[in-house]
């Protein structure tokens, strides 16, 4: 594949992108608020969601911000009636008055049985209508205070309810969810660590940066992203090939962002650079001495240089 063309089942062409998920599109999916996943949108993706493997299919066609839950038989994900989360709660009625001072936590209150609610989830009881039987059996649920109530609402919702919203990926999202799974992959860096590398880079629209990173692809991902397809990023990589990079593809980029990307080898990089040689294609450029023809003769001059994120496999939906 030439350089700069995007990876297959990538960002796609043109620079804005899609309002909706389709076949091959990288997703982040916060699933209850509490983990975010890198999953790729496709029918034979499957996510392992309260201990049963759930195709991804149905994402496809929902728009980014989209809430599915699972369902009732815990089998697939369905669209949340009205997109809204089933944790946003509407209180009314609550006086200042009431306080928790009178509570006691003897286990007691609750008038279900676990019999019974295992009776219920087997019966095709919904997550939110099993968190309402519950409310109503709570014999203390009306004099908690408002906080209360929400907080009793958001525990029991956590545990007989799944919820899934539908990201699109963004340094951040993509960074906040690999350091929660594997953050030795990132090499430790944080979302707030990679922003401060950005800034102190001063990258925008039009910049030539040199990235050298052994975070998978994370930072060069999150400048290609900064860059907005304008300027020029070189991408040293530990190693040959694009493995070490791989994680760029999780970032969703249209084409236009992946075209001003060129990765080069570090060994490459160190050997040409810093024995005084220049990259190959040195001087072809505007002549303006400052290492711009040196960074675009890569992957013109004899066609070594490789363009960024090909040939990456991207983060699969099975975490």
């Amino acid at each position: 594949m030439a350089a700069g063309e995007p990876p297959a089942g990538g960002g796609g062409g043109g620079g804005r992108p899609a309002a909706r998920v389709r076949e091959g599109d990288p997703v982040v999916l916060d699933v209850n608020g509490d983990r975010a996943v890198l999953a790729t949108a496709s029918r034979g993706a499957k996510l392992r969601l309260r201990r049963s493997a759930i195709s991804l299919a149905p994402l496809l066609g929902q728009p980014f911000g989209a809430v599915l839950r699972v369902s009732p038989d815990g089998r697939r994900l369905e669209p949340a009636p009205g997109g809204k989360q089933q944790f946003e709660w509407e209180t009314e009625g609550i006086t200042a008055a009431r306080t928790n001072a009178q509570l006691l936590d003897e286990n007691t209150a609750q008038g279900l049985s676990h019999a019974e609610i295992e009776e219920m989830k087997r019966g095709g009881t919904s997550g939110a209508d099993l968190v309402e039987a519950l409310v109503r059996g709570s014999a203390t649920f009306e004099g908690k205070t408002e906080f209360s109530q929400d907080k009793f609402r958001r525990k029991k919702a956590k545990k007989f309810l799944t919820e899934v919203t539908v990201h699109r990926p963004c340094a951040r999202a993509v960074c906040e969810a690999l350091h929660s799974r594997d953050p030795k992959r990132l090499a430790g860096m944080r979302a707030d660590t990679l922003s401060l590398l950005l800034l102190q880079a001063n990258l925008g629209p039009g910049a030539r940066a040199l990235v050298v990173e052994a975070c998978g692809g994370v930072v060069a991902g999150a400048a290609l992203e900064r860059l907005g397809g304008e300027g020029l990023l070189v991408a040293a990589a530990p190693a040959s090939g694009n493995k070490s990079l791989e994680l760029i593809r999780a970032f969703g980029l249209p084409r236009d962002a992946l075209s001003i990307g060129r990765q080069v080898p570090i060994t490459r990089l160190v050997r040409q650079v810093g024995g005084g040689g220049g990259l190959e294609g040195e001087g072809e450029g505007d002549g303006d001495g400052d290492g711009d023809g040196a960074s675009e003769g890569e992957g013109e001059g004899e066609g070594e240089g490789e363009g960024v994120g090909q040939g990456q496999e991207q983060e699969g939906g099975g975490e």
